[in-house]
């Protein structure tokens, strides 16, 4: 991998990939309920992280500063330098809430 990029890969030579590739029903079945099914995924991630398994998800769902900087791992700081110098008004990929406005400090403009 190019290690200019952001993609995030294990540390290691040779990993696999795992997907989950569900279909929720709305048959009253609970057991094929989308709640059902995401609180299942859930669980299945708390015990990846229990058990110290290490994991990176494809389509991550996180909340928090601390969520995110734990997905990069070690190209944290340089995905935050990055985004600081390319898109400092944080216009781009605005959906993912990886940087919420305030999170990293914008430059003062100049007063004329």
């Amino acid at each position: 991998w190019d290690e200019r990029t952001s993609v995030v890969t294990p540390d290691e030579d040779i990993f696999y990939l795992v997907a989950l590739l569900r279909s929720a029903l709305d048959n009253g079945e609970e057991t094929q309920s989308l709640e059902y099914l995401t609180d299942q995924n859930h669980r299945i991630l708390e015990f990846c992280v229990q058990e110290g398994i290490d994991i990176k998800q494809y389509l991550p769902h996180y909340t928090s500063e601390a969520e995110w900087a734990g997905h990069f791992g070690a190209k944290w700081d340089k995905f935050r330098r990055n985004k600081m110098q390319f898109d400092p008004k944080h216009i781009l990929a605005t959906g993912q809430g990886i940087f919420k406005p305030g999170l990293i400090p914008q430059p003062r403009a100049a007063a004329w």
